[in-house]
């Protein structure tokens, strides 16, 4: 049985007790960032509970040259399947920097997907390392609209802030949890 986006959920917050939150701990001062840590990490963490239903770095937008950071369930259904974009607030970067950023992704789900991928439900994971960088995105509506998308996860992480935001097809955000 395919991951859903409440499991994927509730595998964050396992991640972040079991071996997440010491790790942020100790990557996210990196100069250059810690995304790339993140999906590797999380992704391995969520394989080890359903094997093979995680994929890292695929090939789902019109672009063959940009990759989505997850694919939840890659050999499902394309309705079955999750996409995740990833984005991860590095140390000294404003808010304004951060949000430009979480722009480019949102816009590329919602722009760029392969047509097999256009009803497939789709996700921003943006994880902050200051609660001022929380606080910006939870208040930001991307630049389509004037509707805030950010749902803050419940997630005892502090300093750290986990931020959601779903489309169930492209271009209709929401800061709901599906």
């Amino acid at each position: 049985m395919p991951i859903n986006a409440k499991q994927v959920l509730e595998g964050l917050g396992a991640w972040v007790q079991a071996r997440g939150q010491q790790g942020l701990a100790l990557v996210s001062p990196l100069q250059g960032g810690y995304e790339a840590w993140f999906q590797a990490d999380f992704g391995g963490y969520l394989n080890s509970v359903k094997p093979g239903d995680v994929a890292r770095e695929q090939p789902v937008y019109l672009n063959s040259s940009e990759r989505v950071d997850l694919l939840i369930n890659p050999t499902s259904d394309y309705d079955k399947q999750i996409l995740i974009e990833v984005k991860t607030q590095r140390t000294n970067q404003l808010g304004i920097a951060l949000i430009s950023e979480v722009q480019s992704d949102l816009d590329k789900l919602d722009k760029n997907r392969n047509n097999l991928y256009t009803e497939t439900d789709a996700y921003m994971l943006v994880i902050t390392i200051d609660p001022i960088g929380a606080q910006s995105l939870s208040e930001w509506a991307p630049s389509q609209g004037t509707v805030r998308i950010f749902n803050r996860l419940q997630i005892d992480s502090d300093p750290f802030g986990f931020l959601w935001a779903f489309s169930a097809t492209e271009g209709d955000w929401e800061a709901q949890i599906k």
